[in-house]
């Protein structure tokens, strides 16, 4: 028997399956909200990009109903401050650090948010030092990843890490899975992981490790398949790097004094050349991920490795408020269309089917 042992869905590849009848009146009855980190919020995070998240506006975002991961380009000291607010992101190293006795005194008894961000999500080192940060730490709240395997969810469970980050490779900055080949298709992973995660709270008879979708978000409904097949939440960044209120600098295309150009090869020139938004000199900032160079040189790293990540423009479209509004206002009427009220029964009562018809032009 061959390597090649089953298919696998992503996200396009799939479509929510409407109620054949919905007790909801209006989606104004929908509530589009969850708990995490001691706040209702959307089940949305905003993922530790260095172009959208530092010290100074990590608050918008937590005041406009988002939890999100601030990275690790801002300072270890300022990170261990912002972490009882909200998640930080910390290397291995850093987690371990955690681990010492002087940190041990200054946390005992206070609720705080660490994310170990590595790309390797399954190393063994990084679920030891987890699980020590667990055992070291009552109030400690813990996310890890990123993941592509569904057998992984055993031993994040078995770690008691409480949140695992999906998907490798998948993010629109990220290079992994063309570079280095490692990926699997977001649907059936999501899928597969659910399974597994109901299957190890059956065995154990308590909650397990719940599951945030990082990377690969297109559109609206990506997010609200990923929760209909049952994710906790979804992570993104380019969602917020397109918002008036992310961190990077705004510049404007077609600025005679800009050197826009730089880093672009001769398909991607044209491309924004001959784009309406860039000839009327529309708003944009530099979106990069967190494995290029330049994000390696932010976090400190002085040998910075090869990159698996990319560094392109984006374009400054919205308010992140009207964002939210939309985001919530689409997940509302997709919950009203499947007779949810709760993002609890969209995740559990809701049916999926796989659509290959290829005929996507719905989605323009």
């Amino acid at each position: 028997m061959g390597k090649i042992k089953k298919v696998g869905y992503e996200l396009c590849d799939i479509n929510v399956v409407q109620s054949p009848c919905s007790e909801i009146d209006s989606r104004l009855e929908c509530d589009t909200k969850i708990e995490m980190c001691g706040r209702k919020v959307y089940p949305v995070v905003v993922a530790p990009m260095a172009a959208v998240t530092d010290e100074n506006n990590y608050r918008v975002w937590l005041d406009n109903g988002f939890i999100c991961v601030v990275p690790r380009t801002v300072s270890f000291g300022k990170r261990l401050e912002i972490c009882k607010d909200t998640f930080c992101s910390f290397s291995l190293d850093e987690a371990e650090s955690l681990l010492f006795e002087t940190y041990v005194e200054r946390f005992s008894n206070d609720v705080f948010y660490v994310c170990v961000d590595i790309a390797q999500g399954t190393m063994k080192r990084m679920y030891n030092v987890c699980s020590s940060l667990k055992r070291v730490y009552r109030n400690i709240v813990v996310m890890a990843g990123n993941v592509a395997n569904p057998e992984a969810y055993k031993y994040y469970a078995e770690a008691g890490i409480n949140y695992m980050r999906l998907c490798i490779g998948d993010g629109s900055r990220c290079t992994t899975a063309s570079n280095v080949s490692i990926h699997y298709p977001v649907a059936t992973l999501i899928d597969e992981i659910v399974s597994n995660k109901c299957d190890w709270e059956a065995e154990h008879e308590k909650s397990g490790t719940e599951i945030i979708v990082d990377g690969g978000l297109n559109n609206f409904d990506d997010i609200q398949k990923c929760l209909a097949l049952g994710a906790f939440a979804v992570m993104n960044g380019s969602f917020f790097a397109k918002s008036e209120e992310a961190c990077g600098e705004i510049r404007y295309l077609g600025d005679e004094n800009e050197d826009w150009s730089k880093g672009l090869c001769e398909v991607e020139y044209k491309l924004l050349s001959n784009n309406p938004f860039f000839k009327k000199k529309k708003p944009y900032r530099e979106y990069y991920g967190m494995s290029t160079r330049r994000a390696q040189s932010e976090c400190g790293n002085v040998c910075s490795k090869t990159s698996e990540g990319i560094v392109k423009p984006v374009q400054v479209m919205y308010p992140i408020a009207k964002w939210a509004d939309n985001m919530a206002s689409f997940l509302a009427s997709a919950m009203s269309y499947t007779n949810c009220c709760t993002i609890d029964e969209f995740r559990q009562k809701t049916e999926v089917i796989v659509d290959l018809s290829g005929d996507k032009s719905f989605r323009k």
